[in-house]
């Protein structure tokens, strides 16, 4: 075992300060993590000047078939309790995510924003990636536009733009042709315009949920005043059998309170994994209201859709092609 350590990225205010959005998200702290690690294929990874986030190879090539046999016997009556059971099983869908990238060639990953990134593979079997784009297409920007976000080339040139007011053009705000934290999947998000984990990814959900059930009543994950629990079973969801992480917290005086007011007794905020790739699906968040009533929140991922392309289709090459000129005249004038 190994330690890594992360930064975990504010997504919502804490349920304590008064305004609660049904669902409990990580705040910005540093966090110890521990996943097994196994050889992967050597390849030359990029260095990129984003904050450091050092941590060992992750397995390629772990996929184990027998992984639903085993899972069977946990149901809702008959939940997992066992937090490194549940971490265990995290694990192993990790390795299923990872094993997806067995092929040399382009990946296409889902945003619940919409936003769309694209992360190329230089060497199948690999964990390690050699450029990537994030576009960004809003429903306030011009008809047709796509913002790519954050760029990097495969001679570690990176950099970040920003949209013109006009919202139908972008320019440069910060690059680099030096950069120091690997291209390894783990640390994806680094690349995201970010220095902080937050879940955006697969593989990032697997790491920071397999971190909150070692500490599930640590502040970053929960209020002050609340004692959490957690389980996990499998269950069908959309036509499939799916890993299901849930975390049971209930509230001390005082108690948060959603927007209009009303105050939360206690909430289950359910996670729904694919067994297929590990990726996450959906969360679902009950919360149980003091005198009576519920308020239900849900929140779609799509982290299980993973694409494959051997080249950048067509529309998105062109784009990729006029933000490596852009950026590359950005560096020159520095």
């Amino acid at each position: 075992m190994s330690a890594n350590k992360f930064i975990l990225l504010v997504l919502v205010v804490f349920l304590a300060l008064g305004q609660s959005a049904c669902r409990m998200n990580p705040s910005r702290e540093t966090i110890q993590m521990s996943i097994e690690n196994s050889p992967t294929t050597q390849v030359e990874s990029v260095l990129v000047e984003i904050t450091p986030i050092m941590i060992e190879p992750l397995p390629v090539g772990n996929y184990e078939p027998g992984l639903e046999e085993t899972l069977k016997p946990w149901t809702t009556e008959n939940p997992m309790k066992d937090a490194g059971e549940i971490q265990t099983i995290l694990q192993k869908l990790l390795f299923r995510y990872l094993d997806q990238f067995s092929e040399a060639g382009w990946y296409h990953l889902h945003d619940i924003s919409g936003t769309s990134y694209w992360v190329h593979i230089p060497v199948g079997g690999s964990d390690i990636f050699d450029q990537f784009i994030c576009l960004r297409q809003c429903k306030s920007y011009a008809p047709g536009f796509i913002l790519p976000g954050e760029l990097l080339l495969a001679d570690g040139s990176w950099g970040i733009s920003q949209i013109t007011a006009g919202l139908d053009d972008y320019y440069f705000i910060s690059a680099g042709r030096q950069v120091a934290v690997e291209t390894r999947l783990q640390n994806l998000e680094s690349y995201t315009g970010s220095n902080v984990l937050s879940g955006y990814f697969g593989i990032t959900s697997l790491i920071l949920f397999n971190d909150r059930v070692s500490n599930p009543n640590d502040p970053k994950y929960s209020t002050l005043n609340s004692v959490v629990e957690f389980s996990a079973w499998v269950e069908p969801y959309e036509g499939r059998d799916v890993f299901v992480l849930l975390f049971q917290s209930t509230f001390a005086s005082p108690k948060p309170r959603l927007a209009t007011g009303e105050s939360i007794d206690s909430e289950e905020s359910y996670t729904f994994f694919s067994l297929e790739n590990g990726g996450r699906i959906a969360d679902e968040t009950i919360c149980y209201l003091e005198g009576g009533g519920i308020a239900e929140n849900g929140l779609r991922f799509d982290q299980h859709l993973v694409e494959y392309y051997e080249f950048l289709p067509v529309d998105v090459q062109a784009i990729y092609d006029k933000a490596e000129k852009k950026l590359r005249d950005y560096l020159a004038d520095q």
